[in-house]
């Protein structure tokens, strides 16, 4: 990865404010815990990073309320290119959230200023005392890499480089934890906390874990981001409603991939899941496109959703996603009348496997009707049109990414 620019400066470190005792949840009866904002997402990819690298990540915290004791969470690990997890190098870092823009505030681990996080562990830093955010409010993370070059480091990607979705995110060759402007990348990758936890004023605050393949990553949406610069029509409607959430999710990944992670990989992602103790409200699965496509039967991936119910989403309660439609088209998907439904793999299974889902899986509390919000009549695995809502048969345009947000938001809890 390299910076787009290196612009000199320093800011002062001051407090923004602290509620009672410097804690918010000393208010009895009105705090919960929270992912403290979008944006989040387990590492998809690696990079070689030198020494001094440092990476800018955006997030808007919550709707509802202040959030306070933000805690920032590290793995050591990555989802490699066959859907495993691959344990990352030992590496150093320090990092500083910033709030707002021009003044940071140092995260510590048991009182130090770095952290040495080694391959395939986890680690969770302290709270961060007096930093109080609005609802509502973008703040930046900035995490540099110590001690020298680290490969494989664990990166996150983006759809589409930051300058062209219009995002924040960006890296600098130089020391900027906590000085100076980094510039947003030309490039898809940065990195940082995994995730970012905290108390938030509000009682029963809704934060969600979103499984999913390239729909949930967002490709296909590449050419603009919603207010608060989520991606993916997942990502967009939990916007609207002002949740925080984290994606688990990887382009091409299916349900069948992540029920045959076992052993220390599992145990790995166990870890993280735990992190999140009670602040996740529901796990919303929307694994199963890429399943079908390849063959899969309708009662391998019901099975498979079992599985990962069982071992990764429990106990949180988790909803299904009706799955959204695959087709070829002769005019670029500008009209209905020009498309014809894939049926390669098992995809002539699409509409029996949305019916089970409609019914009620076991285990779940739900559905969100992600399919019926797609396609231009139920069952009829086509996409909507006109206008064109994809370039490709599969994947949303920004368009219809934020159309179908749009048309899911209302029913969601």
């Amino acid at each position: 990865m390299r910076a787009l620019s290196r612009t000199a400066g320093r800011s002062v470190k001051r407090p923004v404010g602290r509620s009672i005792n410097g804690v918010l949840s000393t208010v009895a009866g009105l705090t919960s815990g929270a992912i403290a904002g979008n944006r989040f997402q387990a590492c998809t990819a690696s990079s070689s990073i030198a020494a001094n690298f440092t990476s800018r990540r955006e997030h808007t915290s919550p709707a509802g309320g202040a959030i306070s004791n933000l805690h920032t969470v590290d793995v050591g690990w990555f989802f490699n290119s066959t859907f495993g997890i691959t344990n990352a190098a030992s590496r150093t870092f320090k990092r500083y959230i910033e709030y707002p823009a021009g003044t940071f505030w140092q995260v510590t681990w048991a009182g130090a200023t770095s952290k040495t996080l080694a391959g395939g562990a986890i680690t969770t830093s302290d709270n961060i005392a007096g930093l109080v955010i609005p609802p509502n409010t973008k703040y930046w993370e900035r995490t540099v890499n110590l001690g020298g070059t680290v490969n494989p480091f664990p990166v996150i990607e983006l759809p589409a480089a930051s300058t062209t979705l219009g995002v924040d995110d960006g890296n600098d060759v130089a020391d900027k934890g906590n000085t100076g402007t980094v510039s947003a990348t030309s490039t898809l990758n940065t990195f940082g906390a995994a995730v970012i936890l905290c108390d938030i004023a509000k009682n029963n605050a809704r934060s969600v874990i979103q499984f999913g393949d390239s729909l949930v990553f967002g490709q296909g949406d590449i050419t603009t981001v919603d207010s608060k610069h989520g991606s993916g029509f997942l990502g967009r409607m939990l916007d609207i409603k002002g949740y925080g959430w984290f994606k688990l999710c990887k382009p091409g990944m299916s349900a069948s991939d992540l029920a045959a992670i076992t052993g220390t990989s599992l145990t790995a992602l166990q870890a993280l899941m735990a992190k999140f103790g009670t602040t996740v409200s529901e796990v919303i699965d929307a694994y199963g496109i890429n399943d079908l496509r390849l063959g899969r039967t309708q009662t391998q991936l019901l099975a498979d959703k079992q599985t990962y119910y069982s071992s990764l989403a429990s106990p949180r309660p988790v909803r299904s996603m009706t799955i959204t439609p695959r087709s070829t088209s002769t005019d670029s998907w500008a009209t209905t009348t020009n498309q014809t439904a894939q049926t390669d793999g098992n995809m002539a299974a699409l509409n029996s496997v949305n019916a089970a889902i409609r019914a009620g899986l076991a285990n779940t509390v739900g559905y969100l009707e992600a399919a019926d919000a797609a396609m231009s009549a139920r069952d009829s695995d086509i996409h909507a049109a006109p206008p064109a809502g994809t370039t490709d048969g599969t994947h949303f345009t920004s368009v219809n990414s934020d159309r179908i947000a749009t048309a899911l938001a209302p029913a969601y809890p």
